[in-house]
């Protein structure tokens, strides 16, 4: 025992207790371990919602990686950030999710790889100064439970996360809509016991109709609700109504008396801080009583609730009937700058997560299920109650996107058409009125930007400066909102100037709404308002530098709105309330202020919705910022970060010639040269550092030598 201690004390022992400290350390890392993201963007870890929906997975989740390993240095990293990124996910899961990485050297493997429908690529390689061509296997398939899709062509790490969390989610919505929420949907039935003795049409059935109808939901989804009837009176009746945006109705108790009571009908889908309602609703019939309109259609609208409350893929209305930007491609549209336009890369970059409805809003109510409504580039005048619907969808806690055009473009014909200038007449669709009520005011004019689009392509004037399509930079970009984050340019065509009323950072219009600046002009651009002196060869700057500021392109507002609307259009002044029927008045259907909290977001141009700048694969920053104001729209603002991740460019602002040439010299010469400086300090430091050590093992070694000496003289003596 004396002799093991005295050998840990020598330096023999040391080698031997730094293996098994390392040892040691690596069995405790492998449990205990923590990655730090230092990138400004959080590249490289995942976002909650990632964390979220692999945290809550029910069901195995399997993932199986085929890449390629003897790859060019620019498709390595990538092997390595899907390499990392799946191993995030993973480390994130409660246990359902896994990863498994295959040798694509291996004929079995390689098999493996082209059942599953992932086929090599080819990718460029330099090799012996010389380009030439590689394929690789760069895909991934992932599995759950008896589905499988597949990623292939994974050649950038841009967006990846995005596309994994997307992949992942929407496999799971269409297994199982309710998947991973905790607890229960709540189903809840208001109905006031007292109103059956007023002979309402449907009454003494209502609950056995919605009974049913539960049922048969709840069934359908693995018995994930609840259901429960309640019967409210006077103060509770009324504020239930009001918080969901029912009808209340109010009798008198007595023929002799001037008490009144108050009780209320509805339906209501509820998770968490999120609910849905169900249209029931009180209708005069022609017999001169009271019936319950929404039991014919009772299944249908509660399944469309349901999606709307809990699923991840999401119906969005797409407005019709006012010359709006098809929806398809090949219809007849607008025609601007030449040809017809759609809007169908726009819809067709968001159908992983959204499904597009084309809906009429003359004769029709907004269908159930709908949370956002989009509305693109009208020409024509709303009615209003097409005006009114939109402004009840509101205050019922709907979303808006609006892109309005301040004027119709129509490009000449016949043989005059390649020379003659296009027309353009003001458009009024009433909207503009209806957004002005909620403090977004949209200008009749044109935003003209010294930052704009170079067109090299021209006729007659190869690099013309075309005022006419700001190129919004990084600086006019909001850089702290989601939907706007993280982009470096975005082109807005033939846009309009937004003005927000109030205060655009602070609390907003009315002290409760949140208004915000997404995008704006250079502080080098002005305003073409007079339509007839509109040419597009002949834009020049102003003359006066007083006219150059920055103009709003586009905006959000969101929180609780206040109805533009005193009551229905045509009801008087008496809005909220209809006729005494049977002893029964029906109170609250007029939304006077939102019951859950809505967004519009408003864009001064139709023309950034079509392909002219949205192209098929939604990669240009444009076609990012829309997909990203339309999750955003819809609670998805975690998913505008993932999908904006890496899209950041960070430039010089630089403008002075000296001062370019010197950032250039530094990145050229300048960083190579300190990278060289550091590593020659490096190498002194280690050489002082080893001479030191070597003359202190001399001494060790000298005064060793003289101790035994001294030893063998005490021997001799």
């Amino acid at each position: 025992m004396k002799k093991f201690a005295a050998w840990l004390k020598s330096p023999s022992s040391d080698f031997v207790i730094f293996i098994l400290i390392l040892v040691m350390l690596n069995l405790i890392s492998a449990g205990l371990f923590f990655r730090i993201d230092l990138t400004s963007q959080k590249v490289f870890s995942l976002s909650p919602s990632s964390k979220e929906l692999v945290r809550s997975l029910e069901e195995p989740v399997s993932v199986s990686v085929f890449f390629s390993d003897d790859l060019p240095a620019a498709y390595k990293s990538v092997g390595q950030y899907l390499n990392d990124i799946l191993t995030e996910y993973q480390g994130a899961s409660s246990g359902n999710f896994s990863c498994t990485f295959f040798d694509m050297d291996k004929p079995e493997n390689q098999e493996l790889a082209a059942g599953y429908g992932i086929n090599q690529v080819q990718i460029q390689e330099f090799s012996d100064n010389e380009l030439g061509f590689k394929n690789a296997y760069m895909g991934i398939a992932v599995t759950y439970r008896d589905r499988i899709e597949t990623i292939n062509e994974i050649t950038s790490e841009e967006g990846l996360e995005y596309k994994l969390t997307s992949l992942f989610s929407q496999m799971i919505a269409e297994s199982n809509a309710l998947e991973g929420l905790d607890g229960k949907i709540e189903m809840r039935l208001y109905a006031t016991d007292a109103l059956g003795a007023f002979g309402i049409s449907g009454f003494s059935d209502l609950e056995e109709e919605v009974l049913r109808a539960y049922t048969r939901l709840n069934s359908e989804n693995m018995d994930r609700i609840s259901f429960r009837s309640e019967s409210p009176e006077n103060a509770e009746a009324v504020s239930i109504a009001g918080r969901y945006g029912f009808q209340y109705l109010t009798w008198q108790d007595s023929p002799d008396s001037e008490a009144t009571s108050s009780g209320v009908i509805g339906l209501v889908l509820e998770y968490g801080d999120e609910f849905r309602t169900v249209p029931l609703r009180l209708a005069r019939s022609l017999f001169g009583g009271y019936g319950i309109t929404g039991l014919d259609s009772l299944d249908d609208n509660l399944s469309a609730a349901l999606k709307s409350l809990v699923s991840k893929t999401l119906t969005v209305g797409y407005v019709t009937g006012h010359g709006e930007i098809p929806i398809n491609s090949g219809a007849s549209g607008n025609a601007v700058m030449g040809g017809d336009l759609s809007a169908a890369n726009f819809v067709a970059t968001a159908s992983d997560r959204y499904e597009f409805r084309e809906i009429t809003l003359e004769g029709n109510e907004i269908p159930a299920g709908i949370d956002c409504l989009v509305i693109n580039g009208p020409k024509s005048k709303f009615s209003e109650e097409e005006l009114y619907k939109l402004d009840q969808f509101l205050m019922a806690g709907g979303n808006l996107m609006v892109f309005l055009d301040p004027f119709e473009i129509m490009m000449p014909q016949g043989q005059q058409a390649y020379y003659a200038q296009p027309s353009f007449t003001p458009v009024d669709t009433g909207l503009e009125t209806l957004l002005s009520g909620y403090g977004i005011s949209v200008e009749k004019n044109y935003v003209l930007d010294l930052k704009c689009y170079e067109d090299m392509n021209m006729r007659g004037a190869p690099g013309s400066m075309l005022y006419y399509i700001p190129v919004v930079e990084r600086s006019g970009m909001n850089q702290s909102h989601p939907v706007s984050k993280n982009l470096s340019y975005v082109l807005f065509l033939q846009p309009s100037g937004i003005v927000l009323s109030g205060d655009e950072t602070g609390s907003g219009f009315g002290g409760r709404l949140s208004k915000t600046v997404l995008a704006k002009s250079s502080p080098d651009s002005w305003l073409a308002e007079n339509p007839e002196t509109f040419s597009y060869d002949l834009m020049t700057p102003p003359s006066g530098e007083t006219e150059l500021k920055s103009r709003n392109l586009a905006v959000l507002v969101e929180g609780d709105f206040s109805s533009a609307y005193d009551g229905p259009p045509g009801s008087g002044a008496d809005a909220d309330s209809e006729a005494v029927v049977q002893g029964v008045t029906a109170s609250g259907g007029h939304l006077g202020k939102s019951v859950r909290p809505g967004k519009i977001f408003a864009a001064g141009t139709s023309a950034i919705t079509t392909q002219q700048v949205v192209d098929q694969n939604g990669t240009q920053p444009v076609a990012v910022f829309l997909r990203n104001a339309l999750d955003y729209l819809n609670g998805a603002e975690d998913f505008c970060i993932m999908r904006s991740k890496g899209m950041s460019l960070n430039t010089l602002d630089t403008k002075q010639g000296g001062a370019v040439q010197a950032a250039k010299l530094l990145n050229q010469y300048g960083l190579p040269a300190l990278v060289a400086l550091c590593g020659l300090l490096a190498w002194r430091h280690r050489s002082r550092r080893r001479r030191a050590i070597r003359s202190r093992y001399a001494d060790m070694k000298s005064a060793g030598n003289i101790h035994a000496e001294n030893g063998a003289d005490n021997d001799k003596a």
